[in-house]
């Protein structure tokens, strides 16, 4: 039976979807005259914060409820904008989910001057039984963290002392930074908070994540080009979804929608970035 949320999620998606068209399309006219034959006046003024707007109208119902029971691993990039972990995280836990770590990830993970470090944090802590990819220090690394922190029918889990040792590893390596206690639940989902920079390395991570649990990125508007997050991601084939909108109101909802259709097995880009299919997911 298809539910009421749904068709409001539908309607929602579509009305963004069409605000946006709106603006574009009007941006296009203004920046091209008809010669004479439509007088500027006549041109309606419509304002980018028309899908911002209704993103906020209604938020508060579409993510009410819309994680019931998730466990989320919120990872954030070096770069991740200030303030929008707090914004994300109270978004999550009014749709009913809880967050199971913040995890800030270091540039020493990220960078290249940084794999002699990481490989030696992996080597010295990974459990002889785990399976990892035979190269790439952060496939490595991802692949690890993720045995260790999420929880999937994809391969052995990493629990007990040989979690804290990991984990041990990697903040002592200055490779990673828990804010609060290291974890002890394991996630269920995993959302990863970045600006546009070290977009192929962050991209690897994600796939790392998305190998074992639904993995969305949420990035600012610039990840959506050049070598950014977001771009990377939508020219892979990883799974992980991506949203280019992060420090709005209609990012943060599609991040929470996003999130739900990848626990529903699903997956897309959203935004208004180049390879975006829609501002928010279209159903719910």
């Amino acid at each position: 039976m298809v539910s009421f949320r749904y068709h409001l999620v539908s309607l929602a998606a579509a009305l963004l979807a069409l605000a946006v068209g709106i603006v574009v399309g009007t941006t296009s006219l203004a920046a091209e005259p008809l010669a004479g034959k439509v007088p500027a006046a006549t041109v309606p003024a419509v304002t980018d914060t028309s899908g911002e707007d209704l993103a906020q109208r209604v938020q508060t119902r579409l993510l009410r409820n819309a994680l019931p029971g998730e466990r989320i691993l919120l990872l954030l990039a070096p770069d991740a904008p200030a303030g929008a972990a707090r914004t994300v995280v109270a978004a999550l836990k009014s749709a009913g989910s809880t967050v199971t770590a913040q995890v800030r990830i270091l540039p020493t993970l990220l960078d290249a001057s940084g794999e002699p470090t990481v490989n030696g944090v992996v080597s010295g802590t990974a459990p002889a039984t785990l399976q990892l990819p035979a190269s790439g220090a952060i496939a490595r690394a991802g692949a690890l963290l993720a045995a260790s922190l999420v929880t999937s029918a994809q391969g052995a889990e990493v629990t007990g002392t040989a979690q804290q040792k990991v984990l041990g590893g990697f903040t002592g390596g200055s490779l990673l930074a828990v804010d609060g206690p290291l974890p002890t639940a394991r996630a269920t989902l995993v959302l990863l908070l970045s600006g546009p920079a070290r977009g192929p390395s962050l991209a690897t991570l994600a796939a790392a994540f998305q190998a074992r649990v639904g993995t969305v990125v949420a990035a600012t508007p610039a990840s959506a080009r050049g070598r950014g997050v977001v771009a990377t991601l939508r020219g892979l084939s990883t799974g992980a979804s991506d949203v280019d909108a992060l420090g709005t109101a209609t990012g943060l909802l599609g991040v929470v929608l996003a999130l739900g259709e990848q626990a529903s097995g699903g997956a897309g880009h959203y935004g208004t970035g180049p390879g975006a299919t829609g501002p928010v997911p279209d159903h719910g």
